[in-house]
Parts: structure tokens; C-alpha cells; sequence
């Protein structure tokens, strides 16, 4: 029986030391750059470690000891349990998938990007420098802010059509041929985010190759899935004007206004905003941007392959910070007059530059799907008040609720599968039409 009990406060004791010790840790390595996950962590270590200290120290009945313990192993367990689920079934988004193939009749790519990657060869994954979670922590005390991917790569964008879309980047890290960078005379620059870079379809049914087949011009694609205003600015400082371009298509939908929020907070983004010449010289510094995301990259699929990655239990604590954060915006507007108010600045910036450089812009509104699923207020009237910012500007505007989705007979067709956030191929094409048409009549 002492035997029992003696193993039984050590077994605390040992629980004890090491709460403390891992909240010594977080303390020394983690004290100035706390996010609210290390908060959680932190929060979670210390209530051990007080209720080891309480159940080793006070409590003197080996049944209550005993109990603790249980409830303690009995926890870890099922949240370890609970992680390894949710990494190996993808986050519960493959049985969403499974019911989505069988509802259409469609062969479905059900692996993961990190499946598809280790499954071919040379195969990179695209990257954000802002909104890649496991990208931003590793970035926020770097001197360089790459604008774009890897250079020369075979990238792996995404999957929302059932099929796993890829590309090869041209020498700056962008989806073109990188023959496009010899031509002297471009007919269109496309801006933007994920929408201008050809989310979930193929090279054939982008922007890009749709206008250049229909205009049989050159055209170059700048975009950038992730990109808010400040970063397209910051994009077409870099990269927008090295060729003579005749037309800029700035793919823009309302939330760029709430994207631009935490450009703002990173402290190279602001100064394209508040700096007359600013630039990173991006252009001539392919090899440090390559050698930044080969070292994210390389960390990124070291942490997958550790065992020990269930044990942080970053899955589960995600989906909980979603849920928290939802219902704390539930009631709360998703746009506010502080990011209409900076957007302006940096669209009146790219206006500014449009025209210095003698190119016309053309500004395409994309209505996103939860303008018609959620219908936020604060959606229709930061819609309406930045369609009325831009033709102030005498900018013009192609704005495909008016030009396409009123008129469709299910606009929710224009989606992938009727629910995802990108378009199906062929509203890519109709757009793309759209778009032609309204720049050349």
C-alpha cells in the first residue's frame, strides 16, 4: 500500500514539475510574440500545474489521488484521440467530399494538399504570406515580404471542383507561361486575389488563358489567392509596370475590404501605403524569396512527420477558436468604416498608378458567396458604397452580380458544387467573356 501511494505522488508530483517547467518555457521563449493559442496552452499548463500541486501537497486520501489521475489520463487521451481523427480524416472535410461526389456523380481527388505533394514529384505548395497560418508565424519578424511563390515551381493550389488544380510559376513565382516576360506590349495585367489567381481550375479555364485566347494577346496574371488591396498595391509596385501594359483588370470582391486589415498590422505592407517611392526590389531578389518558402516549407513537412504533432492537439484547438470566433462575430459587422476608409487609400493609389503609367483600369466585381448564403448587412452597404468610391474615380466598373448573377437562373450554379467559395470552370469562362466584352465595345 505504500508502495501504491508512494508511486501514486510521484506520478503528481511528476505532472507537477513538468506544468511548471513547460509554463517556465512558454514564459522564456514565447513572452513577446503570444498569440491567443499560446494564451490557451499557457491557461491549460497552469490549471495543472495548481491542481497537481493542490491533489501532491493537500490531499492526503490515496482514493482522491487516484481519481485525479484518472480524470487526468482519462482527458489527455481522448483529446490525443480526438487530434489523430481529425488529422487523419483531413478535419472531417472528406466525408463532406465523400457526400458531395456521390451527390453529383464525380470522381473526387479525395487526398489532401500534403498527400498530393508527397504522392507526385517536385510538387510545391502554394503559399500566402499573410493568411497561411503555419506561413505568418514563421514570417513576422522577416525583413522581406515575398508578393508571390516559389519561382519555376510545379505549385498545387487547391480542390474545390473535385480535382486537385496545379500550375507551373513563371520566373517571378506567378501563374503564367514565363515566355509571357519576354513579350514588350501586354494587353492585360490581371490583379488580385484568389480569384484572379485561378482558385480550384485548370491553367485553361483561368483569367488569364481565357483572355488571351479571346483577344489573342499577351496577357500576365499578378494575382495572388489571399491578396487584399495593400498587397495587390504592393504587387503592382514590384511587378505591374516592367512591361508596357495596356489594360489592368483588378479582380475585386468585398472581402478585400476586411483583408486588408491585417496588412495593415505588418510592418513592411503599410509602408506601400504611407511611402511615395517604397519598394522591396522584389524583382531582382528571386533567390531570397525562393530560399525563404524552400525553409517554411522544409520546417512545415518536418512538424507533419513528427509524431508528436497529435500531442499539440492544433486541430482540435483550431476548430474550437473557429467556433469562438464565430460566435463572437455572429452580431458584430464584417467590414467597418476603418477598413473602407484605408481601402480608399490604397485604391486611390493604384488608380493613381494606373494612370501614371498610362494603362486603363478596369475594376470586376465579384460577388462572393455569402452575399447571397449569410447576407450580412454591412456586405450590401460597403458593396454599394465601394462600387460608388470607384465611379467617383471614373474608374469602370464590370460588376458581375449585375452583368451575370441576376440574370442566371440558379446564381448558385456559378459555384463550385452550388456552396464553395471559387467558380466551377465554366463560370470562369462566362466570366472571362464578360470581361472581354466590356473591355473592347
Amino acid at each position: 500500500m505504500i508502495k501504491k501511494k508512494n508511486f501514486i505522488d510521484n506520478l503528481i508530483f511528476f505532472i507537477f514539475i513538468l506544468a511548471l517547467c513547460l509554463n517556465c518555457l512558454f514564459i522564456t521563449f514565447y513572452l513577446n510574440k503570444w498569440t491567443t493559442i499560446y494564451y490557451l496552452y499557457f491557461s491549460v499548463l497552469f490549471l495543472f500545474f495548481v491542481v497537481s500541486f493542490y491533489f501532491k501537497f493537500i490531499v492526503k486520501d490515496i482514493d482522491k489521488k487516484i481519481n485525479y489521475l484518472t480524470v487526468f489520463f482519462s482527458l489527455i487521451c481522448s483529446l490525443i484521440l480526438v487530434e489523430f481523427i481529425l488529422v487523419k480524416s483531413n478535419n472531417l472535410v472528406f466525408f463532406e467530399k465523400y457526400i458531395l461526389s456521390k451527390k453529383f456523380n464525380i470522381k473526387y481527388d479525395f487526398r489532401s494538399k500534403l498527400q498530393v505533394i508527397r504522392d507526385g514529384k517536385n510538387l510545391y505548395p502554394s503559399m500566402h504570406i499573410i493568411s497561411d497560418k503555419y506561413v505568418y508565424s514563421d514570417i513576422s519578424d522577416k525583413q522581406l515580404i515575398p508578393l508571390s511563390g516559389l519561382s519555376y515551381s510545379n505549385t498545387v493550389l487547391c480542390n474545390e471542383n473535385g480535382f486537385w488544380a496545379k500550375y507551373k510559376s513563371d520566373r517571378y513565382g506567378f501563374r503564367n507561361p514565363d515566355s509571357i516576360w519576354e513579350e514588350d506590349e501586354i494587353e492585360y495585367l490581371i490583379v488580385g486575389d484568389s480569384y484572379a489567381h485561378g482558385a480550384c481550375v485548370k491553367d485553361k479555364n483561368t483569367f488569364r488563358n481565357n483572355l488571351e485566347r479571346l483577344s489573342g494577346k499577351n496577357v500576365i496574371n499578378l494575382g495572388i489567392g489571399g491578396n487584399g488591396p495593400l498587397m495587390t498595391l504592393g504587387t503592382m509596385i514590384e511587378y505591374g509596370f516592367l512591361k508596357n501594359t495596356n489594360k489592368i483588370i483588378w479582380i475585386f470582391n468585398i472581402s478585400d475590404l476586411s483583408d486588408i486589415t491585417p496588412e495593415l498590422n505588418n510592418k513592411i505592407l503599410i509602408k506601400y501605403l504611407d511611402e511615395e517611392n517604397f519598394s522591396q526590389n522584389l524583382k531582382n531578389k528571386g533567390p531570397e524569396i525562393d530560399q525563404l518558402y524552400n525553409d517554411i516549407i522544409s520546417d512545415y513537412f518536418k512538424k507533419d512527420n513528427n509524431f508528436f504533432k497529435f500531442f499539440k492537439i492544433r486541430e482540435l484547438t483550431n476548430i474550437v477558436f473557429d467556433i469562438l470566433i464565430s460566435s463572437k462575430k455572429k452580431n458584430k459587422p464584417l467590414i467597418n468604416d476603418y477598413m473602407f476608409n484605408n481601402f480608399k487609400k490604397a485604391a486611390s493609389k493604384i488608380i493613381y498608378m494606373s494612370k501614371l503609367n498610362n494603362s486603363e483600369l478596369y475594376v470586376v466585381y465579384i460577388p462572393i458567396h455569402w452575399e447571397y448564403s449569410r447576407k450580412p448587412p454591412s456586405y450590401k452597404k460597403y458593396r454599394d458604397k465601394t462600387l460608388t468610391f470607384f465611379k467617383s474615380k471614373n474608374i469602370k466598373v464590370i460588376d458581375l452580380h449585375k452583368e451575370k448573377w441576376s440574370k442566371d437562373k440558379n446564381l448558385f450554379d456559378n459555384y463550385a458544387f452550388g456552396k464553395n467559395l471559387h467558380f466551377t470552370p465554366r463560370a470562369n469562362d462566362e466570366i472571362s467573356e464578360i470581361i472581354f466584352k466590356k473591355t473592347n465595345f
